[in-house]
């Protein structure tokens, strides 16, 4: 089964006043709330909706192939999808390898529940749902989700399954067990550092204790515009949504920490994304799920 969700439903009333407090070179530091990124996350899910309604596959995958393109011919359908299990296939293998030796997480992607963050219109979904019981689908673009929908129904995406709503938050360890596996590839290096902070935590919070999770990201480039204009929220409401944005590595382990994650794992993986022009720094990491209101799971 896989569960529908929008980005935007993660960062709703429940967890609207948790305080996130940024502290990257070249910007002021300062805590804020999501309820104070209320016009950045809605200019971020207007324009995610509209590049989903004309170019749904280039937005997730930006090859030539889909540029330009509603929908797809077969040929061009079976190898977008092939690239996610291929994507996924080596995530999990590199996963099993960091936890070989742990008794709370079995590896090779069998498990009750997957979460994928970013899932655009399910290419990395359609691989994970083979893998495990049940795949909550989360993304900022409605347009997305619609896609990826009619894709299910005309039995093109192999999801079986009824879709439904959920908010992130619902999935978490204390309510309903926790989510065994996180992935998010190609996605929150569209975020403000301000929202990438938030969305790394609350992927923390969406695990089961033992759970896993694989992310990649920026951790640096050079000239970032954001970055130049001291992290003014403001001015992410007047860029392009595919405006590329990056956090430090080390403020990564910083906010896992704080919701009792710890990073196994983190590697260089530019193969995902390079800017022209620029030196940049792409980061994989991988990180468990080790306690609940401070105790230690194991």
């Amino acid at each position: 089964m896989c569960v529908l969700s929008i980005l935007l439903l993660l960062l709703r009333i429940v967890v609207s006043e948790r305080l996130y407090d940024i502290r990257i070179d070249g910007c002021h530091d300062r805590n804020v709330t999501l309820l104070e990124l209320g016009e950045v996350l809605k200019s971020q899910e207007r324009y995610w909706h509209r590049v989903g309604e004309r170019e749904p596959f280039w937005s997730v995958l930006s090859s030539p192939d889909y540029a330009s393109k509603r929908q797809l011919n077969l040929n061009d359908m079976t190898s977008f999808y092939q690239s996610g299990e291929d994507v996924i296939n080596q995530i999990l293998l590199d996963v099993a390898h960091v936890l070989k030796d742990s008794v709370v997480w079995f590896g090779g992607g069998l498990g009750n529940i997957a979460l994928d963050f970013g899932c655009g219109v399910g290419r990395l979904s359609a691989a994970l749902i083979h893998r495990f019981l049940s795949v909550v689908c989360i993304d900022h673009s409605q347009s997305h989700l619609d896609t990826m929908m009619t894709l299910n129904h005309r039995r093109i995406l192999p999801l079986h399954s009824k879709f439904a709503g959920a908010e992130i938050e619902h999935f978490n360890q204390k309510e309903h067990g926790g989510a065994d596996f996180a992935v998010s590839v190609l996605t929150l290096q569209h975020m403000i550092p301000e929202l990438q902070a938030a969305a790394i935590e609350h992927l923390c919070d969406a695990l089961a204790i033992g759970g896993a999770a694989y992310i990649q990201t920026l951790t640096f480039y050079t000239d970032a515009p954001y970055i130049a204009a001291r992290c003014d929220p403001n001015r992410a409401t007047l860029e392009p949504g595919m405006h590329l944005h990056y956090l430090p590595l080390d403020e990564i382990k910083r906010h896992l920490q704080l919701r009792s994650c710890s990073v196994l794992t983190h590697q260089l993986c530019d193969h995902f994304v390079s800017i022209p022009f620029r030196n940049s720094t792409s980061h994989c990491v991988v990180f468990v799920k080790t306690a609940i209101d401070g105790n230690v799971a194991y």
